[in-house]
């Protein structure tokens, strides 16, 4: 019964990226892509609002989009807002104790992946656009100036810059699925190296589906790529 069990929960698992894939289409694979210009979070302000302009790139490889990912989670790893919502997530008190035991890694990823599924939903690109934002911009609420959402890569964006502040080493790693032919790249998640400092394995952390940490969305897929972060 329990293989039963695991293998229905993979067909299921299976069906949610047939769809996704489907939604998505070639998004991954666009040629123009838009980022806030004010990735520093000062935004500019008209007549007492604040407002966020973009810049938008041509790009024309798998390359150069996870490399835009990149840039974007390595300059958040030193923004003090993204900074100082990883130390709320682990430095919360319950009672006498920390909510999340000092160096307990597992328990501190599990943290963060919490927070990260728990605040900043999925949600797919405008149509025939592929947009890259800030981590901030993505995990600031909605009422503060913020999208509180985005898709695969600004999920992806967020969780990654967070580990990467709890000193975590990071990879992003994309994969296409069926019925995409291989190498039609439509999603991409985190994969964190334990034990912290050395890593010798990699734990799979997909925030934009309701799965645990630890599971491995490219199990299903067809074709994959990692790419080091850290």
């Amino acid at each position: 019964m329990g293989k039963l069990k695991s293998l229905a929960n993979l067909l299921g698992a299976f069906e949610d990226f047939v769809a996704k894939a489907r939604e998505l289409g070639d998004e991954m694979n666009g040629t123009i892509d838009v980022t806030p210009i004010d990735e520093s979070g000062e935004a500019q302000t008209v007549q007492g609002r604040k407002r966020l302009t973009a810049k938008r790139h041509q790009v024309h490889t798998i390359e150069q989009r996870v490399q835009k990912i990149i840039e974007l989670v390595r300059k958040a790893k030193v923004d003090p807002y993204v900074q100082r919502a990883t130390a709320g997530v682990l430095n919360r008190k319950c009672g006498d104790d920390w909510c999340v035991p000092e160096k307990d890694h597992t328990a501190e990823i599990r943290a963060i992946f919490t927070y990260v599924r728990e605040h900043v939903r999925y949600m797919a690109d405008p149509k025939n656009l592929d947009t890259f934002r800030a981590p901030r911009h993505t995990m600031r609420p909605v009422e503060d100036g913020g999208f509180a959402g985005g898709d695969c890569d600004d999920v992806c964006s967020v969780l990654a810059s967070m580990l990467l502040i709890a000193g975590y080493s990071v990879k992003l790693r994309i994969m296409s699925v069926p019925p995409n032919p291989k190498g039609a790249w439509t999603h991409i998640f985190v994969r964190c190296g334990l034990p912290q400092r050395a890593p010798t394995k990699w734990i799979s952390l997909d925030a934009t589906l309701n799965k645990a940490p630890g599971f491995d969305p490219s199990r299903l897929a067809n074709a994959t790529r990692d790419f080091d972060v850290s």
